[in-house]
């Protein structure tokens, strides 16, 4: 019998390894189990340089996904009689140590010795969607073995069921698997690649202008999943940087990249910053109100700064940690963002759902006053209109034209407080934060009217708010727009108001984007000619 779980090993600097692993549970091996894993893993080599860990049942399939595609990250505790640790959130772990390598390699067959067996929480089952996330991560493991169209084929049937029994941990595993198995691999990944994904941000209001003496801007926004920004950063031997993007990526994205180089290398002089290769494999278009700008600079900065150890020292320092966020902010400083909203670099580094205090004078940053997990859904509305104000057109126009008092402030920040933020964290009262959230966000809008032409950026975006309004939901614009955010509670209620719109403006080209609020900072992951390390 093969149990699939997840296996916590220790590496040679003391650092825990998780990696998803099907040991066999052979009833005439009674207190043993039998390990497979390949050659190439790093659980292979930690076990052949230590031979002891803990083997994990879980319920989690979100974790087993991120760790079948090399992004795990979990709490974890020091093991009771073995040398590892284990997960703080498990079913059961049992731990083990080596007794024989019945078959070296290249797919070992490791015979163990459980030496203690423990039970955190009782395991009530997978249902349908878990089952489909176990499916479909054993397919993602087996990329370089079978042909990448027939694993994506196979993917179709567990995605329907994922869609019709699966929560948003469901939705957000398939996502990461069919990403990882759909990355481009037609050249060979150099060794030390760095893979960074982040998602966009919507930003859906500011608190306050510059007053002597008082925080500037500040404001409120979230992080989605979708749509995506991916880039892989590689050392190289050029002289110059060699920047290439996927066929689908927005036009202009490639020159905007190479520009991103250029600022790190001037921030950088001492460091080799235009000898790398960069493949962009996924980006939004630019001023749109995803953020794209930001969260391609700083997914850029985060993938050169560690694939040519830039950082002295933290190469591997996880993302958000207090060593690595004084370095990437101040990176980003240098990069030039953060200068009124520092939503994007918050929710670079964790995600979520955040209100920024905003700027005094001699700050470089804002600091964050709230971060947590956002409950919802989130329908994006995505007219092709043109794109807002930006660079130094829109610094000049904000600079002559946008006034926000200080007792609108208030106004802004008691209704931020009492009860936009409150709702969010309510699932059953969606269409009241959505609601309230609109509120805020149009009253923001009325500050800059005079530069959109309204409290929102087209007509159309104003037509197509008050027709959800109208029947009881609400929108709000990022930033300059065009895209609107709706929070919903589920996928089946944003795909009703998707067709609710399609019917009611069908001349107009939108585009709509079902996703969820990204609830994590970015995902880093290290790669190399023989695979993710893990």
């Amino acid at each position: 019998m093969i149990l699939e779980g997840i296996v916590t090993t220790r590496m040679q600097d003391g650092r825990s390894n998780i990696a998803p692993m099907g040991p066999e549970f052979d009833p005439a091996l009674p207190g043993q189990i039998i390990l497979k894993p390949f050659e190439t893993s790093q659980t292979f080599e930690n076990l052949r340089r230590h031979g002891e860990g803990v083997f994990h049942l879980t319920d989690d399939v979100l974790l087993l996904a991120r760790s079948v595609i090399g992004t795990p990250s979990a709490p974890l505790v020091p093991a009771h009689v073995v040398q590892a640790d284990r997960l703080v959130d498990c079913c059961r772990y049992l731990e083990f140590r080596v007794r024989q390598w019945i078959v070296p390699g290249p797919r070992a067959r490791i015979l163990c010795d459980i030496l203690h067996e423990g039970r955190v929480r009782d395991f009530v089952g997978l249902n349908r969607a878990k089952h489909a996330v176990v499916e479909a991560a054993i397919l993602a493991s087996r990329v370089g073995i079978l042909p990448t169209v027939e694993i994506i084929k196979q993917f179709g049937p567990l995605r329907t069921l994922i869609e019709k029994t699966g929560t948003p941990a469901e939705h957000e595993a398939i996502d990461l698997l069919e990403r990882h198995v759909r990355q481009p691999r037609q050249e060979p990944l150099k060794a030390d690649s760095i893979r960074v994904v982040t998602g966009s941000r919507l930003h859906l209001g500011f608190l306050a202008t510059p007053h002597e003496n008082e925080r500037a801007w500040g404001g409120v926004g979230l992080m989605v999943k979708e749509p995506r920004v991916e880039i892989i950063a590689s050392p190289s031997q050029n002289d110059r940087p060699r920047v290439t993007t996927a066929v689908d990526v927005a036009p202009g994205i490639g020159s905007r990249a190479e520009r991103i180089l250029t600022q790190l290398s001037n921030s950088h002089p001492s460091s080799p910053v235009l000898g790398i290769d960069l493949h962009v494999a996924a980006a939004p278009a630019e001023h749109v109100g995803l953020g794209a700008g930001t969260q391609l600079t700083l997914a850029i900065a985060e993938g050169v700064a560690r694939s040519i150890d830039i950082w002295e020292g933290i190469w591997d320092a996880p993302i958000g940690s207090a060593e690595h966020r004084k370095k990437f902010l101040s990176l980003a400083v240098a990069l030039g963002r953060g200068k009124r909203s520092a939503i994007g670099i918050h929710g670079f580094l964790e995600g979520g759902w955040i209100v920024d205090a905003g700027k005094l004078p001699e700050e470089e940053v804002s600091p964050k006053v709230l971060s947590m997990p956002l409950p919802t859904w989130a329908l994006l509305i995505m007219p092709a209109l043109p794109p807002g104000p930006h660079g130094p057109q829109e610094d000049q126009a904000i600079a002559r034209e946008v006034t926000i008092s200080p007792s609108w402030t208030r106004e802004l920040s008691d209704l931020l407080l009492r009860r936009v933020i409150p709702l969010s964290q309510d699932l059953d009262r969606v269409r009241e934060f959505g609601l309230e959230l609109a509120r805020f966000n149009r009253r923001v809008g009325e500050a800059f009217a005079s530069i959109q032409g309204g409290p929102f950026a087209h007509p159309l975006l104003l037509a197509i708010v008050e027709e959800l309004a109208r029947v009881g939901w609400g929108a709000s614009q990022s930033s300059w727009g065009p895209t609107l955010f709706v929070p919903t509670s589920s996928r089946d209620q944003a795909s009703e108001l998707v067709d609710h719109l399609k019917k009611l403006f069908p001349q107009s080209v939108i585009d709509f984007v079902i996703t969820s609020p990204r609830q994590t900072g970015a995902e880093v992951t290290r790669i190399s000619s023989t695979g993710i390390s893990r």
